[in-house]
């Protein structure tokens, strides 16, 4: 899985550089001045994207280059932070993306119900939950 890591991290960089690419210089200088924010939608819950977020997010240079806000649940990365034993992976509960702090992960809880989180297995609820988690993203 440690490929998988360096994998998503240079996804990352490279939708940094596409992004940077294509915006006018004022962008650019506009961007010099506020921070870029990226959303994360946390998607199925049951399938491979919160290990994905959270291996990539646990390489500081990702935090140092935009601030992050993952649209998903507190609950759901605590429940992945205890199977994949990173206890120095932390992260920060905020309600909108104003509140969000530059160098932390902040999560956005776009539901606060205890999902019943089963690696690997298709369930109607974990799919719901993704479409919601990428609405709220959306709509930020």
């Amino acid at each position: 899985m440690e490929s998988l890591r360096f994998g998503a991290i240079d996804y990352f960089y490279m939708l940094l550089r596409l992004v940077h690419t294509y915006m006018t210089n004022q962008q650019k200088e506009e961007l010099q001045e506020e921070e870029l924010t990226i959303g994360i939608s946390i998607g199925d819950y049951n399938g491979i994207g919160p290990e994905v977020i959270i291996k990539t997010l646990m390489d500081n240079r990702v935090l140092r280059q935009a601030r992050i806000v993952i649209y998903g649940s507190t609950r759901i990365l605590g429940y992945y932070r205890k199977v994949l034993k990173l206890s120095n992976f932390n992260y920060q509960t905020v309600q909108s993306v104003e509140e969000a702090r530059s160098r932390k992960i902040n999560v956005i809880n776009v539901n606060q119900d205890n999902p019943d989180i089963e690696p690997g297995v298709v369930a109607q609820e974990a799919d719901q939950f993704a479409f919601a988690a990428l609405e709220a993203a959306t709509q930020a």
